[in-house]
C-alpha cells in the first residue's frame, strides 16, 4: 500500500510513502476514506490539495492504502510523526560540537532485541518517519540489525552518518538494498583546515575519498548536513559546490545546539549575524549554482523547497485541521529518544523534558502522559511572538534556545530576525550577541 492511514480526533493522517509527506485529514475526509467513496472523498477537499488525492485509489476502484487500528486521544496527535533517535554513542570522532558528547559506547543502551520490540511498537502506534543518528550509527556491531529492523516495520528511515566508512563497498550495498528516505553526511567546512579543526586532523582526504565512493555506488537520495559552526561561515559557497560535486540532492543547513561537549566550546558558536550570512549565502548561492538548499524556517519565513517536514491538508477549506502549539513541534509533532532509550520532548531542553522511558512505558502512554511532553506543550506564547505576522510560519522558533539565553522556554527565540534587540526580555550573552 502506497498510503498508511491513523485515526486522530481531528480526523485522521494519511503518510504517503511514496514522497514521504503527511495528509492531515478532516473528520469528512476520514469518513470518506473509511467508506472508500472517492466521489466524497473529491467532494470534501479543496480543488488546490484534490491532486493529493490522486493515489488513494487504483484504477479499479480498490484502495491504495491502510487504515492502521489506532486509538485517537483528545487534544494532542495519538502519537509522534517523527522519531529523532541517536541509538548509540559509540563513535569513531570526538567532534567539539558533538551534543550527545559521542566517543565512547554509552554502557546502558538499548539492547538490540529492546529495539526490536519498540519498532514493532512504533509501527504498530503510525509513526511514520525516525531518524537514526549516533555517535556514527554505522560503526554499532549491531547497527546494520538495528537499522534495517525499523525498514522492516515499514517505518521510512533517514540515517545520518559522518561518512567515513564508505571504504567499505559491502556497506554501501547494504544500504542500497534498504530503500532509505535519506542519507544525510555530516561537513562542517568546505576546506582541509576548517573541516579538520572540527572532524580531526588528517580526516579531511579520508572524507573526500570516501564520500566519493559513496556518491558513485550508492542508488538512494542522499544529502549533506551542515551544523553552522564558527568555521561555516565564510565557507558556504565552498560546500555547495562539493554538494553540486557528489551530486548530493540537497545541502541542509541547521543551528548548533547547546549540548554535550558544544557547551564547553562556545568559541564553536556563531552570533546571530553570522548564522543571518550563513542563511542568506545558502539561499544565494543555491540559485547561483543550481543546487537546492533547506535552511531554518526562522530565517526562510516558510518552508524552503526541501523542507524535511511537508504537512498538505485534505480539507474542505484548504487550512491544516490541527497544529502543534509554541515552538519546533518537539513533543507535539515529533519525540527525540537517548541512547539509554528515554523519551524526550527536546534534547537540548535538559532533563526537565523528558518523558519517561522505552523500558518501562508505553508509547501511547509515554507520549500522552510523559512529564517533559506535558510541559513542552503547555509553554506559553509570549506576547512579541503572538502578535507577530510570522508567527504561523515560524511557530516561535526554537524554545531550547530561549531557555538557555533567557532562562524562560517562552521568551522570544534570540536568533529571530523580525524582533528588535531592545524588545527582547534580556540582553543576549556575550557568545550570542551581534
Amino acid at each position: 500500500m502506497r498510503y498508511l492511514f491513523r485515526k486522530e480526533f481531528f480526523g485522521g493522517v494519511l503518510f504517503d510513502r511514496e514522497n514521504h509527506e503527511y495528509l492531515f485529514c478532516d473528520n469528512a475526509v476520514a469518513s470518506s476514506l473509511h467508506r472508500c467513496s472517492v466521489e466524497s472523498l473529491i467532494q470534501n477537499v479543496h480543488p488546490e490539495f484534490v491532486h493529493k488525492t490522486n493515489g488513494l485509489f487504483n484504477n479499479d476502484g480498490s484502495t491504495n492504502f491502510r487504515i492502521l487500528d489506532t486509538q485517537p486521544q483528545e487534544g494532542i496527535l495519538s502519537s509522534p510523526l517523527q522519531i529523532y533517535y541517536d541509538f548509540t554513542t559509540y563513535c569513531n570522532l570526538s567532534c567539539p560540537h558533538c551534543y550527545t558528547s559521542s566517543g565512547l559506547k554509552q554502557n546502558n543502551e538499548l539492547t538490540y532485541s529492546e529495539i526490536r520490540d519498540w519498532a514493532v511498537e512504533l509501527s504498530r502506534n503510525g509513526v511514520f518517519k525516525i531518524s537514526l543518528g549516533g555517535g556514527e550509527p554505522l560503526l554499532h556491531p549491531q547497527g546494520k540489525k538495528i537499522i534495517r529492523t525499523f525498514v522492516e516495520q515499514d517505518i521510512a528511515l533517514s540515517l545520518s552518518t559522518n561518512g567515513l566508512l564508505f571504504s567499505d563497498n559491502k556497506l554501501i550495498s547494504f544500504l542500497n538494498e534498504l530503500k532509505l528516505r535519506t542519507v544525510n553526511i555530516s561537513i562542517e567546512g568546505g576546506t582541509r583546515k576548517s573541516y579538520e579543526s572540527i572532524r580531526g586532523k588528517g580526516n579531511w582526504g579520508l572524507f573526500q575519498k570516501s564520500v566519493k565512493r559513496f556518491a558513485k555506488l550508492y542508488k538512494g537520495r542522499f544529502a549533506l548536513r551542515v551544523t553552522i559552526v564558527k568555521q561555516t561561515v565564510n565557507e558556504v559557497r565552498e560546500i555547495l559546490k562539493i554538494g553540486r560535486e557528489l551530486g548530493a540532492y540537497c545541502v541542509k543547513f541547521k543551528f548548533l545546539q547547546l549540548g554535550g561537549r558544544s557547551k564547553n566550546n562556545m568559541y564553536l558558536f556563531p552570533t546571530p549575524l553570522d548564522n543571518f550570512r550563513v542563511v542568506h549565502d545558502a539561499l544565494s548561492f543555491s540559485k547561483e549554482l543550481g543546487v537546492k538548499v533547506a535552511v531554518p524556517n526562522i530565517f526562510s519565513n516558510g518552508r524552503t523547497e526541501t523542507s524535511i517536514n511537508r504537512y498538505y491538508p485534505l480539507t474542505a477549506d484548504g487550512k491544516l485541521p490541527f497544529r502543534h502549539s509554541f515552538g519546533c513541534g518537539g513533543g507535539q509533532i515529533g519525540a527525540y529518544v537517548h541512547p539509554d532509550g528515554t523519551y524526550s520532548a527536546c534534547v537540548s531542553m535538559g532533563k526537565e523534558y523528558d518523558a519517561y522511558n522505552v523500558r518501562t512505558h508505553s508509547l501511547r502512554d509515554a507520549w500522552a502522559n510523559g512529564p517533559g511532553f506535558i510541559k513542552m506543550r503547555n509553554i506559553l506564547t509570549n506576547q512579541q511572538c503572538f502578535s507577530c505576522q510570522h508567527l504561523l510560519k515560524c511557530n516561535g522558533g526554537c524554545r531550547a534556545r530561549a531557555l538557555s539565553v533567557y532562562d524562560d522556554p517562552g521568551a522570544i527565540d534570540p536568533y529571530c530576525p523580525h524582533v528588535e534587540s531592545s524588545l527582547k526580555p534580556l540582553a543576549l550573552i556575550p557568545e550570542l550577541a551581534i
